[in-house]
């Protein structure tokens, strides 16, 4: 009788871990399906979070925007500073796709020296900036066009204009 107590006691045991393992596995199924698209911003300067007039701005777009940071990457891996402002730049630049309701598009492009996105950097205005004695240059500028072929292009993002970033 004992033997059969201690089965049973098993038994439930492991129906319990069971039944727990599939109830956290829909919980978080659910949930990540509830919240896609929820976002918070924790940073103490709210550096992720749109002001008022950035997101009506997006909400007013009449036609589509597609936006091409150009950063080369093997130089901006290099500098530490410049390596965490370009993540700033696409991160708020993914919080403008983000916010636009599929309006705004992002497209990321590394022009390395020589090669075909370097010329299309020089030929949108872009500047490179030189960053050692051989004379690489860093490419980190935008590029926004629409469907008309209308641009604006911003030559290269400064560290000392972040407080203008959203703008």
């Amino acid at each position: 009788m004992t033997s059969r107590l201690i089965r049973q006691k098993k038994a439930f045991g492991v129906a319990a871990v069971a039944l727990s393992v599939l109830l956290l596995f829909a919980v978080n199924i659910s949930s990540n399906t509830a919240l896609r698209g929820f976002r918070i911003d924790l940073t103490e300067d709210k550096l992720f979070t749109l002001s008022s007039g950035t997101k009506k701005l997006l909400e007013n777009l009449e036609e589509p925007i597609r936006l091409r940071l150009y950063l080369t990457q093997s130089i901006a891996n290099q500098y530490q500073p410049i390596q965490e402002y370009s993540r700033r730049v696409r991160d708020l630049l993914g919080e403008y796709v983000a916010d636009s309701g599929g309006r705004v598009s992002l497209e990321l492009v590394n022009p390395e020296p020589f090669s075909d996105e370097e010329d299309d950097a020089v030929a949108y205005g872009l500047r490179g900036v030189p960053v050692d004695a051989a004379g690489d240059k860093l490419y980190f500028g935008l590029v926004g066009t629409n469907t008309v072929d209308d641009q604006s292009v911003i030559e290269f993002f400064s560290q000392e204009r972040d407080s203008f970033l959203e703008y």
